[in-house]
C-alpha cells in the first residue's frame, strides 16, 4: 500500500489554529495551571484526508456535496429536490475492480440519520465498499478489511 508523500502532506496540512497544528501548542501549554485539551478533528478535516489517502492508494474519491445552495434574496439555502437524500459524504470506486465506494463522515457527536444508514446497507448488499468514519485513519482500515474479503 502506498504511503502518504511528503509533497501530498505538505498539501493536506491544515491552517494553524487546526486540530492538526496544535499539538504542538498543546505541549508547550501542559506545564500550564489548564492544559489545553485537543480539539477533534473537523469533518471537513476528515473527509479532505479521507480522499487523499483513498487518491494515492489506487482509488478514484471524491466529497459528495449534498447540502442546499445558500438563496441570499431568502437567505436560505435551497434544496434540491433531485438530491438522494443519505448519500454517503465520500464517493468513489477502486480502480483496479470497478468496485464502488460510500464512506460516511462523522465528527464529533454526530450520528448516522435513518436514510444514511439505509443508504450504507443497500449499498454494501449491493457489493459496494462501505464504512463510517470518525477519524482519517479509519479509511485504511476499512480498506485493509475489503482487500481481505476479496
Amino acid at each position: 500500500m502506498t504511503r502518504w508523500t511528503e509533497k501530498a502532506l505538505k498539501k493536506a496540512r491544515t491552517p494553524p489554529g487546526s486540530a492538526l497544528t496544535t499539538a504542538k501548542q498543546y505541549h508547550a501549554q501542559a506545564g500550564k495551571k489548564k492544559p489545553l485539551k485537543m480539539p477533534e478533528s473537523t469533518a471537513n478535516q476528515i473527509t479532505a484526508a479521507a480522499i487523499l489517502w483513498l487518491n494515492l492508494n489506487g482509488f478514484k474519491a471524491w466529497r459528495n456535496n449534498s447540502n442546499g445552495v445558500w438563496d441570499p434574496v431568502k437567505k436560505v439555502f435551497r434544496k434540491n429536490k433531485a438530491i438522494l437524500k443519505g448519500v454517503s459524504d465520500v464517493c468513489g470506486f477502486c480502480k483496479t475492480t470497478g468496485r464502488a465506494l460510500f464512506i460516511e463522515v462523522k465528527a464529533g457527536r454526530d450520528k448516522l440519520s435513518p436514510e444514511q444508514t439505509v443508504f450504507l446497507e443497500e449499498a454494501e448488499k449491493a457489493g459496494c465498499i462501505t464504512g463510517v468514519i470518525r477519524d482519517s485513519r479509519e479509511i485504511e482500515t476499512i480498506i485493509q478489511l475489503y482487500k481481505q474479503k476479496t
